[in-house]
């Protein structure tokens, strides 16, 4: 919200030198891809299917196709496929958003952060959403045990 407070400031939007702009986030090209995914879930999240492609899919692609007829947007990649911190965790949070999968996460090595502003903010949500959501469920205290006859 911050960055759209002067929206005609090319130094404020996060574009690529070609279109002008300059790359404030040193955002790759998985980043731009990802929150292109991410705008889509934002704008229509029952238009979205993010498939996890970990096991079936070229260790080095990341593939968007959007099907004309219906308007859905199929996302195939995984947590290997992409190479920036900031690009994992938008799918990570997908994963979480669109199918309670937080198991993807580790929260013991955590995202290996490159130290940037966004992909670091992105994750303190990330991490804020799981909190959330744990603590949120149900606890289950019954007790299963066979009587002794």
């Amino acid at each position: 919200m911050r960055l759209n407070i002067y929206p005609g400031s090319q130094y404020l939007v996060p574009a690529t030198e070609a279109e002008g702009g300059t790359n404030i986030f040193n955002l790759q090209a998985d980043d731009f891809l990802m929150l292109d995914v991410l705008l889509a879930y934002r704008h229509d999240s029952t238009a979205l299917i993010l498939v996890d492609a970990t096991a079936t899919f070229d260790a080095t692609s990341v593939e968007v196709i959007t099907d004309a007829t219906t308007g859905i947007t199929y996302v195939y990649a995984s947590l290997n496929t992409l190479s920036t911190p900031l690009s994992k965790e938008i799918f990570l949070y997908l994963q979480f958003q669109l199918y309670d999968n937080w198991q993807l996460y580790d929260d013991i090595i955590g995202i290996v952060s490159d130290c940037s502003l966004l992909a670091t903010c992105f994750e303190f949500k990330l991490i804020d959403d799981y909190f959330s959501y744990m603590t949120d469920r149900e606890v289950r205290f019954d007790i299963n045990c066979d009587e002794p006859v």
